[in-house]
């Protein structure tokens, strides 16, 4: 047997046509009717009769409803002698059968003469719970009612403990497997079950009785996703919502399917069936609600949210997932995916980690940015984007706009400003108003992670096995009325640039005289010798690119008089040159950096200047 429809074809069929003959020897009248083509009727026999499908819903405890729809064909004489007619009618009947699935005996309580089907608490062939996305968040708060009601009003947080013995299970702690690679595992029946005992690093087999889960509290879902508290809800998730789908394996001769193995990456191992995949999403889905139910989250992130009213809005947005994870005790990214999830926006921009470092907060316009978009690049993708993507490469060639925090943000004053240690930052206005003053860009992930955790990957950029393409879909609304500014600001570049002859000496004195300069505040600056400054003017041989580019930085030249002066210089960059291709991008996104920032952007690359 594979389904439940084989199991009651074999179990139940003999029951199934005698409730069937029964309900049409007591409903003769409406066969009558359905008997038109005869002149009178007559004898009549069921001749066929099949399962053509069954409804499943849910029942309290490990009962089920199971609503069985027969297609039977009737053959009906003609009851007048002088004709030889006879005429088949097709009916469809709903029988219900109710039972408890561990035990495998169903008794029959109903039938009628359609297939009505409800629309609520439905269950698939596998006996796993039918649920939508939008009704996560209803099963979440059904199992709270009946666990943990205390939770629902966000008088406390889900005590895992207390969840673990309302539900009679039992919890052990430890390494599941030696790669480590499974967080969770949940047993359906008693069971002689490997055990990885990680003192003595050996795998050891032990005797578990049903309901036993273990737990590794030191991996989490996707690496980064929840806690220790948010794993033993996963586990505890999976029995009460797929305790009927194991028994019913079981039920159907597949006695191998004893257990549930939840893996760091989203998948399941062990025995496998179709419906594991679906009952994976949801524990990974309903568990975090569960830690977090819907209203009361909601009413304490608005209370904290008011707290920190004298902050810019995505500092308090920070300040406010650091809270909500304490007292809910979920991590900063749980808790920034559900306020995501229950539609602050805000949050999208609160703990980035791109290039191995955090990203200040930063903020936009609702409705500014989709789930699978960023303001947010790491220096490998905004140098790679913009070398494909030939749009992005015109509106940037020429300083318009510059890479900071790890955003390409409008090079204007309004917006960008330099810190105390010299860097360039993003100030407190273009970090509350991104969706003004920065490119955007679309996340599409090329790991191997199903769909249903696709929001997940795009608000944990910091997963190093979560990888993205990157493509470039627009600039700001308002970049029109900051291209006035930007031209005024950049005029007088440009008629430094026209000044600019092919002699060396010429060009770096009127640099120099530009940026109020002399030679030992260039080399300072540039991190290049006074010596090797003149030597670099005097000669008539070529310096280094490396050494011409640092000076180009100690000026803060933008990019078009930057490859003017390399001309001049005769070091061009050779297009063909990852190096040379690193070197543009330094000398094009980060001119207005210190040497120390731009060596520091070059150095993950192995490029040097």
């Amino acid at each position: 047997m594979n389904s439940l429809k084989d199991y009651f074809e074999t179990k139940y069929y003999d029951n199934i046509c005698n409730n069937i003959i029964n309900y049409v020897d007591s409903h003769i009248e409406d066969l009558k009717q359905k008997a038109y083509k005869l002149k009178q009727f007559g004898e009549y026999e069921i001749y066929e009769t099949s399962i053509s499908n069954i409804q499943l819903y849910d029942l309290s405890g490990m009962d089920i409803r199971c609503d069985i729809c027969v297609s039977v064909t009737v053959l009906v004489k003609d009851g007048d002698s002088h004709y030889d007619n006879e005429q088949e009618i097709n009916l469809t009947y709903t029988l219900t059968y109710k039972g408890a699935v561990d035990e495998g005996i169903f008794e029959f309580s109903d039938i009628k003469p359609f297939w009505d089907t409800e629309k609520t608490s439905r269950l698939s062939q596998d006996l796993v719970p039918i649920i939508k996305s939008a009704e996560l968040d209803k099963y979440a708060e059904t199992i709270l009612e009946e666990y943990y009601p205390e939770a629902l009003n966000g008088s406390e947080a889900v005590n895992t403990d207390i969840l673990v013995k309302r539900l009679g299970l039992t919890k052990i702690e430890g390494v599941i497997d030696e790669g480590r690679n499974v967080f969770g595992r949940v047993y359906f029946v008693d069971a002689d079950v490997p055990y990885y005992d990680w003192i003595e690093e050996i795998d050891k087999n032990i005797r578990v009785k049903a309901g036993t889960i273990f737990v590794d509290p030191k991996i989490f879902f996707l690496r980064n996703l929840g806690a220790e508290n948010n794993t033993i809800i996963h586990e505890c998730v999976h029995w009460i919502l797929h305790r009927k789908a194991f028994e019913f394996q079981r039920l159907i001769g597949n006695i191998g399917i004893n257990r549930i193995e939840c893996m760091v990456d989203g998948s399941t191992r062990g025995a496998k069936w179709d419906a594991m995949n679906t009952m994976e999403w949801q524990a990974n889905a309903i568990a975090p609600k569960i830690q977090m139910p819907r209203a009361a989250f909601s009413r304490k992130a608005e209370e904290l949210l008011s707290q920190y009213s004298d902050d810019i809005i995505c500092d308090a947005v920070e300040k406010t997932i650091v809270d909500l994870s304490v007292f809910f005790k979920v991590s900063k990214l749980a808790a920034k995916i559900r306020l995501v999830e229950l539609g602050y926006d805000e949050a999208i921009g609160a703990f980035n980690y791109v290039d191995g470092h955090y990203v200040r907060a930063h903020g936009f316009k609702k409705g500014a940015l989709n789930v699978n978009q960023t303001f947010t690049l790491s220096a490998q993708d905004a140098a790679i984007v913009r070398f494909f993507n030939q749009e992005l490469r015109q509106i940037t060639k020429d300083g318009d706009y510059l890479f900071v925090e790890n955003h390409y943000v409008y090079n204007v004053p309004l917006y960008v400003q330099p810190s105390g240690d010299g860097h360039l930052e993003l100030t407190d206005y273009a970090r509350s108003h991104m969706d003004e003053c920065c490119l955007k860009f679309e996340m599409k992930i090329t790991s191997d992670v199903g769909k249903g955790y696709h929001t997940l990957c795009y608000l944990n950029r910091a997963d190093p096995i979560i990888t993205f393409n990157i493509e470039y879909i627009g600039k700001s609304d308002e970049e029109e009325n900051l291209v006035a500014i930007r031209k005024k600001q950049c005029k007088e570049a440009i008629d430094i640039r026209k000044q600019m002859t092919d002699d060396r000496k010429q060009c770096i004195e009127l640099l120099l005289k530009w940026r109020n300069m002399d030679y030992y505040t260039l080399a300072i600056d540039s991190g290049v010798s006074q010596k090797t400054i003149k030597r670099t003017i005097d000669s008539t041989t070529s310096p280094t690119l490396e050494t011409a580019a640092a000076i180009c930085i100690g000026l803060n030249l933008p990019p078009s008089i930057s490859f003017k002066l390399l001309e001049v210089l005769r070091c061009p960059l050779d297009p063909n040159s990852e190096r040379d291709q690193w070197i543009g991008e330094a000398l094009t996104v980060k001119y207005n950096e210190t040497i120390d920032a731009v060596r520091e952007y070059l150095a993950p690359y192995g490029v040097k200047i």
